[in-house]
């Protein structure tokens, strides 16, 4: 068993000490009568080694965001006035108000973060949310162009029928990606981001927002400045992304007829025949 204290960041836990080591060693500890003794046991209280180590582990991680915080946010961290207490509830460490701080300036300044990284316990790593397509959300989630897009890979009930002339249907095969490509850069703006359509709900563009799923495992990111650094600059290219997207779905929703067809036509063409394989 080890002492630890019950409160979440005991007096000088975290502060560096003014004397060295061996001034320290060097001076007589004070002599406290037996009554004092016992108040101070029980303010210290005692736990096991597990949650002792538990407690320094949450002290670490602590400190490391604030660190954090210092580093990006160096005007924030020196007016902020914020409590550093941790708290705990149902005897789970949470984050503190300063913490909380940082967290928030992350969400507005670098990368978004999911509201649970405000509301629950603490997390090991960066929380992060997928910004891409979720192909367990019911298909109405989806504008009608990416459902178009997504019955291209499966075979959802889309109603073809009623965008495309009577005589044109989806082909099915192996798709020729570099021809399709290039067939596409002979169209309009929104013509030209039909790839990237594919590539967003194949979830193959690679930038990490867009291409993470709930469905498959990724990389945890701990709270240090080379983390911060890449998930700001994927942040940023997803941004640019998602604005190239937003301006061709406009494009093909506010036309769906002749964009549904464009799509299908050069999909088809870029379809391998029996002898290109």
């Amino acid at each position: 068993m080890c002492a630890c204290a019950r409160h979440s960041n005991p007096p000088r836990v975290l502060t560096q000490v003014a004397e060295s080591p061996t001034s320290t060693l060097s001076v007589s500890p004070p002599i406290i009568s037996a009554v004092a003794a016992i108040r101070k046991l029980r303010y210290l209280g005692f736990t096991s080694a597990r949650d002792a180590v538990e407690q320094l582990g949450v002290w670490a991680d602590a400190t490391r965001l604030l660190q954090l915080y210092r580093r990006y946010f160096p005007d924030a961290f020196a007016r902020s006035t914020a409590s550093v207490t941790i708290p705990r509830t149902g005897g789970e460490p949470g984050y503190s108000e300063r913490e909380r701080e940082f967290l928030r300036l992350v969400d507005e300044h670098l990368f978004p973060l999911p509201d649970l990284a405000f509301e629950m316990e603490r997390y090991s790593c960066i929380p992060l949310y997928p910004k891409g397509i979720d192909w367990d959300d019911p298909p109405e989630t989806y504008c009608l162009a990416i459902r178009a897009v997504m019955a291209l890979f499966v075979d959802q009930d889309f109603p073809w029928t009623n965008w495309l002339p009577r005589t044109l249907r989806v082909e099915t095969g192996e798709l020729d990606w570099d021809k399709f490509k290039h067939l596409c850069q002979y169209g309009n703006r929104a013509v030209r981001q039909f790839p990237l359509l594919i590539e967003l709900v194949a979830h193959d563009t690679g930038n990490l927002w867009l291409d993470a799923s709930f469905d498959c495992d990724w990389e945890p990111f701990a709270w240090e400045e080379a983390a911060l650094n890449y998930l700001t600059r994927e942040w940023q290219r997803a941004r640019d992304l998602i604005a190239q997207i937003n301006r061709a779905l406009e494009r093909m929703d506010a036309h769906p007829r002749y964009y549904l067809t464009r799509l299908v036509r050069l999909w088809n063409r870029a379809i391998r025949r029996k002898d290109e394989r």
